[in-house]
């Protein structure tokens, strides 16, 4: 039945919408840098939920007394954590983090962010703290740490590499097309998918994409950002990593607080969570999922009445009688209990 086509595309679309999976989050994203608090990131949470993601990747676990981890689990997000090595304080960090792991909540502890750019041996201690976490936490916390792009795929130079993977249970990478020269907006896509064959190839389901985005402002080596640019990237980006188990878009809101135009603009809010991109609410897509469900029922019901006699609507009287029905009855029954199914996944 040709009719279900467009509307099976439509809720196929609407689901991916409802699962954009993760965003990184700074909570530390207002003009004044060290404003945040626990209410403010309560509101953050809000936002980042009604835009449809499930998951949150920090890169801290502790603000004040505010322990990150335990106030995003409480919101019904689950959550990566980032313990900041070698930062000062990453032993407050740690603690933080084991502390929202044992709670729930929790699926990634990471121990740094990108602190072996350049680097051409690890820290036997960074190995240590993973492994310290790993033995903190439960089996279903994975633990490990996030790297640049360009150590993951040249790690052949840097020592005491393949002891830090052995120690992980994963490996997060951050790509950035960005930062290739050259790369417009419309073929970033292509760039992060090429990376990660090469990285794939290496390092298989260990690897997890921790951040990847395109700012909304500035220019470098030829690359421009600009908020069409990150509208097409995003895009993209949700297509490709639909079919991943988890992903960490990089990022919710604008940081002001930093130096240059793009890194300022990564985010799909700006600084004060006004949305600068096509980002349905969930609300909306609920909406709009219910309306295709209504449209495809009532498709179902004239079929069935207009085909009085025929095997389809002998098929559904059979299931209604408690009878089998026929394997070619593709009109009625499995064509409803599908699309209930798919609604029940997405309400769910």
């Amino acid at each position: 039945m040709k009719f279900f086509a467009p509307r099976f595309a439509g809720i196929a679309l609407l689901a991916a919408q409802v699962s954009a999976n993760g965003v990184c989050y700074d909570p530390d994203h207002t003009a004044v840098g060290g404003a945040m608090t626990a209410e403010s990131v309560i509101e953050d949470l809000k936002v980042i939920k009604t835009r449809g993601f499930d998951s949150v990747r920090t890169y801290i676990s502790k603000f004040g007394n505010t322990n990150l981890g335990l106030l995003i689990a409480s919101a019904n997000l689950t959550v990566a954590l980032g313990v900041p090595y070698p930062q000062s304080d990453y032993v407050t960090q740690l603690e933080a983090a084991v502390t929202a792991a044992n709670a729930g909540g929790v699926e990634y502890i990471f121990v740094g962010n990108e602190n072996l750019a350049g680097a051409t041996s690890v820290p036997s201690e960074l190995i240590s703290i993973i492994l310290k976490i790993k033995s903190l936490v439960s089996a279903t916390v994975k633990v490990g740490t996030v790297q640049r792009n360009t150590e993951v795929i040249n790690y052949s130079g840097i020592s005491g590499w393949s002891e830090l993977v052995d120690a992980c249970d994963v490996l997060g990478v951050n790509i950035h097309p960005y930062f290739t020269p050259g790369t417009t907006a419309d073929s970033a896509i292509d760039v992060v998918k090429n990376q990660w064959v090469i990285m794939v190839k290496n390092f298989g389901d260990k690897l997890l994409v921790t951040e990847t985005g395109w700012p909304s402002d500035g220019t470098l080596s030829g690359s421009i950002g600009s908020i069409a640019g990150l509208q097409t990237f995003f895009d993209d980006y949700k297509s490709w990593s639909s079919s991943m188990d988890e992903s960490y878009y990089f990022q919710m809101f604008d940081t002001p607080y930093k130096t240059n135009p793009f890194e300022k603009t990564y985010g799909l809010c700006t600084s004060d969570a006004t949305v600068k991109i096509d980002i349905p609410l969930v609300s909306d897509v609920v909406d709009a999922v219910s309306d295709v469900v209504s449209d495809v029922v009532g498709v179902v019901s004239g079929a069935v009445g207009a085909a009085s006699g025929s095997p389809v609507v002998s098929g559904v009287a059979g299931a209604a009688s408690g009878a089998p029905v026929p394997a070619n009855v593709v009109g009625g029954v499995p064509v409803v209990s599908n699309v209930v199914r798919t609604v029940s996944s997405l309400l769910g």
